[in-house]
């Protein structure tokens, strides 16, 4: 096409007028027409088919692309898998559950030497039965996840429990009776209360159930012995201080029961006790001292001394401890001796005013 034009130009610009040159000009320009319309279509057509070839070249490499990765079939994933993606679909909307009641606070008194209760942890309200079935909808999903991806198929991914089902599971785990020591001190603290808004019986009948379920617990023990002496059935509150015997203190109920059998004339009956189980209390100032008040009032002087002596070298600031043994030493016959007791029970500055009144005259000339 750039020859023909050239050849155009020049040919104009020879400016040649005569007619034949004329006529030859016309055929020459209508010869170059043919040819310029010949050469557009020839440019519309090689347009085309490259478009054409183009878009044929695309969609070539998009099915190259997509054939190349690997295709999931409906009839490589097992059907189940399907049936459990809608019930978790189905499961997952949060239901509306009532509110759990506060769990009521453990009491709390102001008893000494024991130690606060141990409750159990507070949980909400999820029966035994629910939280198996959130354990074992857990573990189905698990053992499908495993067979799924064992099958060489897509692992589903596992749903997130709510904040309901966890805490049942935990609760499954966690959750225990209270033990038998547990219940009795409860009933303990119980009966605590009922002696603070002065309700005896009921106190009597929780100290009874604590002992029921403890046989052992010492303060239980005391308490309901404590009470029917108030009551005046000592010979209930002898047999309560019986049992205490086999218990872990039974110096400490020895010592109770000799009092409630001196308190019934049977002085004996009180020797007796503590000679039976003085070998568990003979490390107690206060088991020696007793025991030797007894001796003396049996008229065991000198071994009465011994006890006082035994008792006074754990607690030597103990002044009926010293008027004790000055009283023995002076009916065995130890004057001197009795005489620097009395002047020690004195010094410890503890004796009453009858008691100080009454020592000063035994160091009366």
């Amino acid at each position: 096409m750039s020859v023909i034009n050239k050849m155009l130009q020049d040919l104009d610009s020879r400016q040649v007028g005569d007619d034949s040159n004329a006529t030859g000009l016309a055929g020459i320009h209508a010869t170059a027409a043919v040819e310029m319309e010949s050469e557009n279509g020839l440019r519309l057509w090689l347009i085309a088919l490259g478009g054409t070839f183009i878009i044929v070249a695309v969609s070539l490499a998009v099915l190259w692309w997509y054939g190349s990765r690997p295709v999931q079939r409906w009839e490589q994933v097992p059907p189940r898998y399907f049936q459990r993606e809608f019930q978790l679909a189905a499961t997952a909307a949060p239901t509306a559950s009532a509110p759990v009641p506060a769990l009521a606070p453990a009491l709390t008194l102001a008893v000494p030497a024991v130690s606060p209760m141990r409750q159990p942890a507070a949980a909400p309200a999820v029966s035994p039965a629910s939280a198996v079935a959130a354990s074992a909808t857990v573990g189905a999903h698990a053992r499908d996840d495993e067979e799924i991806s064992a099958s060489g198929g897509p692992v589903a991914t596992p749903r997130v429990l709510s904040a309901r089902e966890q805490e049942a599971i935990l609760q499954a785990k966690r959750v225990r009776a209270l033990t038998p020591q547990e219940q009795a001190e409860n009933a303990y603290r119980q009966a605590v209360q009922a002696l603070q808004h002065s309700n005896a019986t009921a106190a009597e009948t929780l100290l009874r159930q604590a002992l029921q379920l403890d046989a052992g617990h010492l303060l239980a023990r005391q308490a309901l012995v404590a009470l029917l002496v108030d009551a005046r059935r000592l010979s209930e509150a002898e047999q309560v201080s019986r049992a205490g015997l086999s218990g872990s203190d039974p110096a400490g109920f020895a010592m109770i029961l000799a009092r409630l059998q001196l308190e019934r004339k049977d002085r004996s009956a009180a020797l007796a006790t503590l000679r039976q189980y003085y070998s568990a209390g003979q490390s107690r100032a206060e088991y020696e001292a007793f025991y030797a008040a007894l001796l003396q009032e049996d008229g065991q002087h000198g071994e009465a001394a011994r006890h006082y002596r035994m008792a006074l070298q754990q607690q030597p600031q103990q002044g009926v401890w010293w008027m004790g043994l000055g009283l023995a030493l002076k009916a065995d016959g130890n004057l001197a001796e009795a005489r620097s007791a009395f002047t020690q029970a004195l010094q410890s500055n503890s004796l009453t005013p009858a008691l100080t009144a009454f020592v000063q005259q035994q160091l009366a000339p």
